[in-house]
């Protein structure tokens, strides 16, 4: 296989980042949001942009969806779960997908709530060039993001702590103090 020159790649990259500065130029995450959910249903093209570059350097580009879906919630984290959910009613299992992800990239909360509206969708989530990462339904992909968000979580609980500090003779002994293990 061919290995493309720096230049090609460098001109894929301009390519995608002036398509993407281009969309985010809108400050309203509802518009934005809904242009990135018709751009979601896309193919392997995204008008004249690959979504994804078929070649050892795969992993060279993040493939489109991912990076529109990243981008929204880097931008819009703190505003932008409303516009997300509605998409969870969406007839296309990839847009559906890429929501919970968006959703998980929020925080657990925002992803359990999203999660709850697809526990009885079992179609399965159709990818193109096999990208999305996941062959299984909506509700196995919810339940994955779930629990890997979970382990992801430092256990915040208090555990008692013995404290190493002799006391003087005949002193009293407080209690000892919790500390969260991060």
């Amino acid at each position: 296989m061919r290995t493309p020159s720096n230049a090609y790649w460098q001109q894929i990259k301009e390519d995608r980042r002036a398509f993407v500065d281009a969309l985010f130029v809108s400050s309203d995450p509802v518009v934005l949001w809904a242009a990135i959910r018709s751009l979601l249903r896309e193919g392997d093209t995204v008008g004249e942009i690959s979504v994804i570059f078929e070649a050892h350097h795969r992993t060279y580009l993040p493939v489109l969806q991912f990076e529109l879906v990243s981008t929204f919630v880097e931008r819009f984290s703190a505003t932008g779960a409303a516009p997300i959910e509605s998409s969870l009613e969406d007839e296309d299992p990839a847009v559906v997908a890429y929501s919970l992800l968006a959703l998980s990239k929020i925080g657990l909360n925002a992803l359990r709530s999203g999660a709850t509206r697809v526990t009885s969708r079992s179609d399965r989530i159709q990818t193109h060039f096999g990208s999305f990462g996941w062959e299984g339904t909506l509700a196995e992909y919810a339940s994955r993001l779930i629990e890997d968000k979970e382990d992801e979580e430092p256990n915040q609980a208090l555990e008692p702590t013995p404290i190493a500090v002799t006391p003087r003779a005949d002193a009293r002994v407080a209690p000892a103090t919790g500390v969260a293990h991060l």
